[in-house]
């Protein structure tokens, strides 16, 4: 299957033997093991999505931009930003390694943790600029941050990473830690 619409997201099945991709109307779809089990779009949401991550399950949680997360499948959302109020961009989801738990992202460089997550902080402006996206570190316990220009925040126990260059040209991205 094709997805239709613009894809804002992709998060693998608990077991790596598959994965969804989520468009920006919420629209959920399910390739190799990982199969849909449900969208927004079904339940006529307004806010667009921006993520997708996945739960403990067989399931996964749908981030949109307003904060609110719902759960699909296995598990129900652990929390939102919805009621808060922040007036901030929200930017992305990742779970935890067990799926039981969540970051929520905003571009300003706030971080909110939900379940087994941990770590909310507030990085306040990055040097690097808009915080475009979120992925959890293996051990579960940190996360990293990626700005629009490619600068790379560490968190927890991620560790900072080593830049990489494979030839002439490549594009070298600045990494640094956060907390």
């Amino acid at each position: 299957a094709r997805a239709r619409g613009a894809v804002v997201g992709i998060a693998s099945n608990a077991t790596g033997t598959g994965y969804w991709i989520v468009t920006k109307a919420g629209h959920v779809y399910g390739f190799g093991a990982a199969h849909s089990v449900g969208s927004l779009k079904a339940r006529h949401s307004h806010a667009a999505v921006v993520g997708i991550a996945r739960t403990n399950g067989s399931g996964y949680y749908l981030l949109q931009a307003n904060g609110r997360v719902t759960g699909f499948g296995s598990q129900t959302a652990k929390g939102s930003l919805r009621a808060r109020h922040l007036h901030l961009r929200i930017s992305g989801i990742a779970s935890t390694p067990t799926g039981a738990g969540y970051w929520v992202s905003a571009t300003d460089g706030r971080v909110f943790s939900f379940g087994n997550a941990r770590g909310d902080h507030v990085t306040g402006p990055t040097p690097a600029g808009t915080i475009e996206g979120i992925v959890a570190a293996p051990t579960g316990v940190g996360y990293y941050l990626v700005a629009r220009d490619g600068a790379v925040f560490s968190y927890g126990s991620a560790l900072p990473i080593t830049p990489v260059t494979h030839g002439p040209g490549d594009a070298t991205i600045a990494l640094s830690s956060g907390a």
